[in-house]
């Protein structure tokens, strides 16, 4: 009877592709544990306006109800002019469309976030993001300066104003 001889030491292949995916799992894990608390973390810290929903557009003027508007110029716009961190979000839904615009003030900026959405064939959604580097008041509203183009924010009562003019 023959005696089979093991000398083999050290990791073989086998093991030592085996140990890379576990680290590479546990790291991609963590990655995404840290990502979810850190948003959880901001979310907390910066406190919100609350949210206000769009009774009508006119290109980039939009119109809110009144206690809308008061409460984007009350709480965001004074908290933008004491460089206080809040934020405020505008939902606008049409028929089988809409979207959903967070505002976030940070220091002196304002960062935007759009998530637009369809209904049609199917569904789909699109965000982006661009940076708002002043909120004023003029035009009767609020007008946002922001990379992707400004915004005017108004009362249901006021008169629509010609795009060229924000």
């Amino acid at each position: 009877m023959s005696h089979l001889k093991n000398s083999q030491q050290g990791f073989g292949a086998v093991e030592a592709i085996l140990i890379v995916v576990t680290i590479a799992l546990i790291g991609i894990v963590g990655l995404f544990v840290y990502k979810h608390y850190h948003k959880t973390t901001v979310a907390i810290n910066n406190p919100s306006c609350g949210t206000l929903s769009l009774s009508a557009e006119n290109g980039a003027q939009f119109f809110l109800q009144q206690t809308d508007y008061d409460k984007l110029k009350s709480c965001f716009y004074n908290s933008y002019k004491s460089h206080k961190s809040t934020s405020i979000t505008v939902h606008l839904m049409v028929v089988d469309t809409g979207s959903t615009d967070t505002y976030a003030i940070k220091g002196s900026t304002i960062e935007h976030t759009a998530v637009s959405y369809s209904a049609n064939f199917g569904g789909s959604q699109h965000t982006s993001t661009a940076s708002c580097s002043n909120m004023v008041e003029r035009l009767g509203g609020i007008v946002l300066s922001c990379n992707d183009g400004d915004v005017l924010y108004s009362p249901d009562n006021s008169p629509q104003v010609d795009n060229s003019q924000i």
